[in-house]
């Protein structure tokens, strides 16, 4: 989490509830058995695929908003609230 939140430059507090059913503890990710059983290996560190997925998370939700501006915009009423 905080690697995430240090990456992307968003500022959130971050609170843990251990002893809930889906605690923290539950979602550690683990690839050791799939290392073991098929001699697989990453092609790129734990952080540097999460920095990839964050870009791409953040291209696609800027994408979206961009896809959402124009389709508002392209509306005959919008146009020039567009403009400004």
């Amino acid at each position: 989490m905080k690697e995430i939140l240090s990456y992307s430059g968003y500022n959130a507090e971050i609170v843990f509830y251990p002893n809930t059913p889906t605690g923290s503890m539950n979602w550690l990710a683990d690839n050791s058995l799939v290392k073991r059983l098929i001699k697989w290996k990453p092609e790129v560190s734990f952080i540097e695929g999460l920095h990839h997925t964050i870009n791409w998370y953040l291209a696609m939700n800027n994408r979206k908003r961009s896809e959402q501006f124009w389709v508002i915009c392209s509306q005959k009423d919008e146009v020039d609230k567009c403009a400004s």
